[in-house]
């Protein structure tokens, strides 16, 4: 199997990288005349990043980045009153680059996507770079738009190119993290950030933090629209509210139950289901940490659909430290889960399966007998938690 590294290039593999454009831009591509050094240096070099991509400990390809506020490369070919409205907080991509040898891999994929990772994770909301013309329609698969301008250098034409951050981010969401994540395990990822961006939901009550002004005038309340996670879309109970005004005293100078006996025997009645079976609790997350850190440990394997609610894999991720696998849910199937794949992929002998059924976001119900089906399928000392 193919070992597979994306990473920052060191000074060794910067020096590779100059032969490396000399062998491209001006033996085959003709674009700059051939000199005695056999290399290709300019001054960008000395403020820019290389990201590369080995197979098998060998340079497959490799792009850089120059960062905002100073040189770009483009300066060379462009003036900047000429699109003055694509340089705010750019990041400039340049020499994207496969060897020839590594044509027809994945190599470009992961140049495109490190570049979106490595401007995303750096504040910028702008990427700019020019293209062959012979390749724009590649670019623009990519999500990035070709302007129309031509730049003539050497015998190479390039079209320059440009989109914002945001834009990218959504080809990226539909396409590129779906391709990627069906080779995720032979990727040896090591720049600085995750190689997916976390998409994980946070505890309620954001609003608030970011809107103190709230705390000392509930009336600005009236003017937020909220959309926190935990937040209901729906008024409670008209009785609830009047059980609770007709209390509000005590409620507010008295201390919570210390268990829920009482909520615990009522929903056993009403459901009719042992009241052993009930545990009541305030809200799901409180649940999900009670529950979870009893039962997994640092070494524990989870495997969790995706989307379903964030707070699964920030517990797995941030407090129990343990790792855990992504079944991806495809919106060509309208993001339901494919039965026989998902029993496939348990083979793997997890020790949880978490299961949100109906799914969050999703909607989607997994029927009852399809999932008496997969559990009885499934290692016994698996536990699922739905």
């Amino acid at each position: 199997m193919k070992k597979i590294t994306v990473k920052i290039a060191d000074q060794k593999e910067r020096e590779e990288i100059y032969k490396y454009r000399y062998k491209i831009y001006s033996l085959e591509l003709k674009q700059h005349k051939e000199n005695p050094e056999k290399m290709l240096k300019d001054a960008i070099d000395e403020i820019n990043t290389y990201i590369i991509v080995k197979i098998n400990d060998n340079i497959a390809g490799f792009v850089s980045i120059t960062p905002p506020g100073g040189k770009y490369g483009l300066d060379k070919y462009i003036d900047r009153t000429e699109f003055p409205y694509i340089y705010d907080n750019m990041f400039e991509g340049r020499l994207f680059s496969v060897l020839e040898e590594f044509r027809g891999t994945n190599t470009a994929m992961l140049l495109f996507f490190a570049i979106l990772r490595y401007v995303e994770e750096n504040g910028g909301t702008k990427i700019m770079t020019i293209g062959r013309s012979d390749l724009v329609e590649f670019y623009e698969k990519t999500g990035l738009k070709n302007l129309d301008r031509s730049i003539q250098s050497g015998e190479v034409t390039f079209k320059l190119l440009y989109a914002e951050v945001k834009d990218i981010r959504k080809k990226a969401a539909t396409v590129y993290e779906k391709m990627l994540s069906r080779i995720t395990a032979n990727i040896d990822w090591q720049l600085d950030f995750p190689m997916i961006s976390d998409k994980v939901c946070f505890h309620g009550g954001e609003y608030i933090n970011n809107s103190l002004e709230v705390l000392v005038n509930p009336e600005k309340l009236k003017e937020i629209i909220t959309a926190d996670v935990l937040d209901a879309w729906f008024p409670p109970s008209s009785k609830v509210i009047d059980v609770l005004n007709k209390n509000l005293s005590l409620l507010i100078k008295t201390s919570p139950p210390v268990n829920g006996k009482f909520i615990e025997e009522k929903i056993a009645r009403v459901r009719n289901i042992p009241k052993e079976n009930v545990l009541v609790g305030s809200g799901s997350s409180d649940l999900i940490f009670l529950s979870f850190l009893n039962l997994l440990n640092e070494k524990s394997k989870v495997l969790l659909l995706d989307p379903c609610y964030g707070e699964y894999a920030h517990i797995l991720k941030n407090v129990i430290k343990c790792g855990f696998d992504r079944f991806i849910l495809e919106e060509n199937d309208n993001f339901c889960v494919d039965i026989d794949k998902f029993s496939q992929i348990l083979t793997k002998n997890y020790d949880m399966v978490v299961i949100i059924n109906p799914n969050n976001p999703t909607g989607n119900l997994i029927d009852k007998d399809s999932l008496k089906n997969i559990i009885e399928k499934t290692n016994k000392n698996t536990i699922f938690w739905i």
